[in-house]
């Protein structure tokens, strides 16, 4: 069964690093996100099914660091475009209202200014045997 977003994903104009909250270790970037997930693009493949901890690092307009961290669930994958890199997708655990509102700004700042048009049906087809 495939599953329907409820909101619409967004490119970002700058790819934002994420990193593994326990490791430190650098997961990937954010492709596309939304309050309810995103899609990293990586160079390992990630696992279906994992929950992390994830930290993904922001500057604001001045420059000045900031970050927001967030649990998510990995829930398909499939190879990139350039196949030596992954494209996984992540649905949030159970977001703070802080966490929701901080990505609803990182939407706000760095978006392209129209929602990706790719849906669902055509990433899980790529994904079916990631």
């Amino acid at each position: 069964m495939v599953e329907k977003r409820r909101t619409k994903r967004w490119q970002l104009f700058e790819y934002l690093r994420v990193f593994d909250s326990r490791s430190g270790e650098q997961i990937g970037h954010v492709f596309d996100i939304t309050t309810e997930g995103m899609m990293l693009i990586s160079q390992t493949a990630i696992p279906k099914g994992v929950v992390f901890d994830f930290r993904m690092e922001l500057r604001n307009t001045e420059g000045v660091p900031s970050e927001i961290t967030f649990r998510a669930q990995s829930r398909w994958r499939t190879c990139d475009f350039d196949k030596s890199f992954f494209d996984t997708g992540f649905i949030l655990v159970k977001p703070s209202r802080e966490v929701v509102e901080g990505i609803k700004q990182v939407i706000d700042e760095l978006r392209f200014r129209g929602p990706v048009d790719m849906d669902d049906d055509t990433l899980h087809a790529q994904a079916s045997n990631g």
